[in-house]
């Protein structure tokens, strides 16, 4: 096992791998999204926006990182390219849902943990 280090005092949290070799994790205390390259030990830190508090993050089939955004209360989209953010809002009814698990399945849906069920992007529907 090897050890990189990070931005002290980020809050690290959840892990996914990228196909390209480099990893995706979120920085709950910063309101950040890490992006690390293990070749040499760099990272780069995306800001998720005013009072965000990443949790969970998954790479979807359109290879978009899946962010459970729970100080925005949002999943919130990054792409990986151009590292646009953008906020899939929770109604206002679903306020401080704790967002936490999540995962992606039959290549169209996201989902987190209760009380939102899924998310469907092509939509931009929460359901």
């Amino acid at each position: 096992m090897k050890y990189y280090p990070v931005a002290s005092g980020m809050g690290s949290r959840d892990v996914a791998p990228a196909p390209d070799g480099t990893i995706w994790f979120c920085g709950q205390r910063n309101g950040t999204l890490g992006r690390l390259e293990p070749r040499d030990g760099s990272f780069k830190l995306i800001d998720l926006g005013k009072g965000a508090a990443p949790h969970g993050v998954v790479i979807g089939p359109d290879g978009a990182l899946w962010i459970t955004e729970g100080g925005q209360n949002a999943i919130a989209r990054v792409d990986p390219g151009d590292h646009k953010v953008t906020l899939f809002r929770l109604p206002e009814k679903e306020a401080y849902a704790n967002l936490k698990h999540r995962r992606v399945r039959q290549k169209r849906h996201l989902l987190v943990h209760r009380p939102i069920r899924h998310l469907r992007p092509a939509r931009s529907q929460i359901g």
